[in-house]
């Protein structure tokens, strides 16, 4: 079968972050954007990580992206290649009550977060990612949680609707003559969503698995584990058994959700454990050894994606030096190089690519615009 490799073929800003308006089509496959700090290298490809489901490398509020020089809403349009072909991708914050929520309309038609998934993939890596491993369980389960959307186009819907059925329930609960039946029916619809999503994990982990096994590349061994109240049933009782004990669970904690205003038990507390050489873990790693295992990981999910589902991503690549040293980035470039994948990068320094020259396109930000440096 075909690989369909994702590609922005052109890329329209208007009052995004610093951008007022850009409008740049890029010209090579490699695109290396230098300039100094400050100067808005990272905001290029958090528009870009905006054509994919979720709130994009930032995780930042819709509002956060706007122009503080206007009041003008922020939009981010790019012409694409992906699944169905060239296609037009908008995409802005909400304009009613709810700005909160983020528009999405594909070749005009008005689409959701699901469509996004379904058109075109992008993966990307920055320097926040560095601490992943000794960081909270939470930013390590949005981290899964993230590379599991890019083989399950539904899994930010799920993510999102269970959320809400979450949220709903705690409402529910601050009221002491609740209705009990209802809380039932909102506490059933969280175990099913709940199940879904733990099921979309486990099976992520497994493809992970296979792809270390089949990759060419001389990469870091690795190995990882989803694992919470819901992951950790999943081989071991049917899905609809798993549906009944996460139901039991959360109506015997009712009483101290209610007193700790949290709910204690779900796919919200699950974390993703990853093992380096030996089985150890990886928050018990040197440094050095933790940025060779957030390469690895990163490397084979995007080869995952070409192995299991046909498609190469779009990368992202944010001061790519923070993660690796002189001799490990162009290794680790030399890999994505024969991926042949669009890949963007940010940089201080030209001089850190130059083994790119004849390859890449050179760009600087000069008012607004990127330019060929």
């Amino acid at each position: 079968m075909t690989i369909v490799k994702s590609q922005v073929l052109r890329l329209i800003l208007k009052n995004f972050r610093n951008y007022h308006h850009l409008n740049f089509a890029p010209s090579a496959d490699f695109l290396v954007i230098t300039g100094d700090n400050g100067i808005g290298k990272t905001n290029v490809l958090e528009s870009i990580s905006l054509l994919a489901p979720g709130k994009g490398l930032r995780g930042v509020k819709l509002e956060e992206m706007n122009n503080l020089g206007t009041r003008a809403p922020w939009s981010v349009t790019a012409d694409v290649y992906g699944q169905h072909g060239v296609s037009r991708i908008f995409t802005c914050a909400s304009s009613d009550h709810d700005s909160t929520k983020r528009v999405v309309k594909i070749d005009d038609h008005n689409s959701s977060q699901v469509d996004l998934a379904r058109t075109i993939s992008v993966s990307w890596l920055v320097p926040q990612m560095c601490h992943i491993f000794t960081d909270t369980a939470s930013s390590r389960r949005k981290f899964l949680d993230r590379m599991v959307a890019n083989f399950d186009s539904t899994h930010v819907k799920n993510l999102h609707a269970y959320e809400y059925h979450v949220k709903e329930r705690s409402n529910l609960l601050k009221n002491p003559s609740h209705d009990k039946d209802w809380l039932k029916i909102i506490e059933r619809n969280i175990a099913q969503v709940a199940v879904m999503i733990a099921t979309a994990r486990i099976q992520f982990v497994s493809l992970m698995e296979e792809a270390v096994k089949c990759t060419k590349y001389d990469l870091p061994k690795f190995s990882m584990k989803a694992s919470g109240f819901l992951e950790d049933m999943i081989y071991k009782i049917p899905s609809l058994q798993i549906e009944e004990e996460f139901c039991e669970a959360l109506k015997g904690n009712r009483e101290i959700d209610f007193l700790t205003k949290r709910t204690n038990a779900g796919i919200h507390r699950s974390d993703l454990l990853v093992y380096g050489q030996g089985d150890t873990r990886a928050d018990m790693c040197s440094t050095g050894e933790q940025k060779f295992l957030l390469m690895s990981i990163f490397l084979t999910e995007i080869i995952a994606q070409v192995r299991y589902k046909n498609r190469l991503p779009i990368i992202l690549l944010d001061d790519v030096s923070a993660h690796l040293d002189l001799n490990s980035q162009a290794r680790f470039f030399e890999i994505v190089s024969d991926i042949q994948a669009q890949v963007w990068v940010t940089s201080i320094s030209m001089e850190r690519f130059s083994f790119l020259e004849g390859k890449a396109e050179f760009l600087k930000i000069n008012d607004d615009n990127l330019v060929v440096g």
